[in-house]
């Protein structure tokens, strides 16, 4: 074997080992990573390693070959931010269920109490009680779309007195 291939598959052992290493880092901080941007991120380096390592490899002799091993570690690590994927996605499906059941529950309550009827006062020209009467009238039948214009119209001369009703 000349020098030259002796420094290739030096060269190579060397990148290997790099990619080596960068595994080791991911497997260390796998407790760290709590969140699923987190962790298609770190599922894609670690494809990104595995096809490295794979191909740095490719170029070394079949004794030489720690692919079996390099492979077994990935399949490992794959799985375990896999498996922590899945128990996020459950936990924010469970989160989301419960948010929408209890948006149901109080959107519910809202509707069960009575508030007291309401009466609009007749309006009968002073001008101090106008804006009152004409809030009144606007909230409650001007604003309402299943009443019909006529009704409105009706109801409203049936709420003036003296001039107003002339």
């Amino acid at each position: 074997m000349s020098e030259t291939e002796k420094a290739q598959i030096a060269e190579i052992r060397a990148a290997r080992g790099r990619v080596k290493a960068s595994l080791t880092r991911l497997e260390n901080t796998f407790d760290e990573i709590n969140t699923r941007n987190e962790i298609s991120i770190r599922l894609s380096r670690l494809d990104d390693l595995f096809k490295e390592f794979e191909r740095l490899d490719s170029n070394l002799s079949l004794e030489e070959s720690e692919l079996q091993e390099f492979e077994e570690r990935y399949f490992y690590l794959n799985a375990k931010f896999n498996d922590k994927l899945d128990e996020l996605n459950v936990q924010n499906q469970g989160r989301t269920q419960n948010s929408v059941a209890s948006s149901i529950t109080s959107n519910s309550n809202v509707g069960n109490f009575r508030l007291p009827k309401l009466s609009i006062p007749q309006f009968d020209c002073h001008f101090k009680d106008w804006i009152i009467f004409k809030d009144l009238f606007v909230s409650t039948v001007h604003s309402q779309v299943s009443i019909s214009n006529v009704k409105k119209f009706q109801y409203l001369k049936g709420l003036l007195t003296n001039e107003p009703a002339s």
